[in-house]
């Protein structure tokens, strides 16, 4: 179910089968599980665990659990995926290369969208979106976005197009 590069494919494995069976077996809340997926995300820089995170919230009987038990919860999940979606696409677009990165950050967009997200992070899921299709992000859309470290990227990665030509997120983020 999860691909892994290190010697903790049991472990992490086992984690996630847990993390599964408590949810089913309401030992753990939907918020819960979210709050450790968010917690396992964020405890590297580098979001390693973004991708079985990802496989996680992709599982369908998760899923179907989640859609007879818990409908209400599932925007939060699709919030939390796009959160997911683009920690990977990050990823990929430095290891990886740009094609990937891009189907990733439209994954990102989609899962935003339908999770009903805040226009704050639609806006800007939706200007790295433009820039990895080569488009410049328009002023209207970075006005959107609340937060001013995320709106001068965006702001960069239009910088970045002009001089360059085309994106290449890996040379420009965090600029």
């Amino acid at each position: 179910m999860f691909s892994h590069n290190n010697e903790n494919v049991r472990g992490t494995d086992e984690m996630y089968a847990s993390l599964k069976d408590d949810l089913l077996k309401a030992r753990l809340s939907p918020k819960e599980v979210r709050l450790k997926l968010l917690a396992l995300d964020q405890a590297t820089d580098e979001r390693e665990a973004a991708e079985n995170n990802l496989s996680f919230l992709l599982d369908p009987e998760l899923n179907q659990f989640l859609n007879e038990k818990h409908p209400e919860e599932m925007n939060d999940f699709d919030r939390f995926r796009s959160l997911t979606e683009f920690h990977i696409a990050q990823r990929a677009a430095f290891k990886e290369g740009e094609e990937t990165a891009m189907a990733h950050f439209q994954s990102a967009l989609d899962a935003a969208i339908l999770g009903e997200s805040s226009e704050d992070w639609i806006a800007y899921v939706t200007g790295t979106v433009l820039y990895m299709k080569g488009q410049e992000v328009p002023e209207a859309i970075i006005e959107k976005v609340e937060s001013k470290i995320n709106a001068n990227i965006l702001r960069n990665l239009n910088k970045d197009l002009r001089s360059r030509g085309y994106p290449s997120y890996k040379e420009v983020y965090g600029k």
